[in-house]
């Protein structure tokens, strides 16, 4: 079903004579200002930078650390969170409070979840990768 709405919205773009430009902004890649962050078990994540490379430690090996988000500041805000390799547990994001996401995450090395802010008060899944 997802292919079909791709090529369809594809074709959409063809047959009204709208061309989509996907070559880098001036020959570069667009580039996310990171910040990084050991979190542990019960934190509030406060996003400094787009993209937030997280560290999860404090338990045994392969367990879990459950986190929240702080609130968007403003709508439209983007945030994309990476679990480092060098992580010792689990990054587990809950699918309740600000947080509206296709279903709880639980990041394990190299995986992202790519949020944006629907509302000052709501982050909403757009994209997760399980690498």
């Amino acid at each position: 079903m997802k292919k079909l709405l791709t090529a369809l919205f594809v074709i959409g773009f063809v047959a009204t004579g709208f061309a989509l430009d996907l070559t880098p902004m001036n020959g570069n890649w667009v580039k996310l200002e990171s910040g990084t962050e050991v979190v542990t078990d019960a934190e509030v994540l406060t996003y400094e930078d787009p993209l937030m490379i997280l560290t999860s430690s404090g338990k045994a090996n392969a367990e879990t650390n459950t986190i929240t988000i702080a609130d968007p500041t403003e709508i439209g805000v983007v945030l994309c969170i990476y679990v480092a390799p060098a992580s010792s547990n689990l990054v587990g994001i809950a699918d309740s409070g600000n947080c509206n996401l296709s279903a709880a995450f639980v990041g394990d090395d190299d995986d992202t979840l790519s949020l944006i802010a629907t509302a000052t008060n709501e982050w909403s899944e757009t994209s997760r990768a399980a690498n």
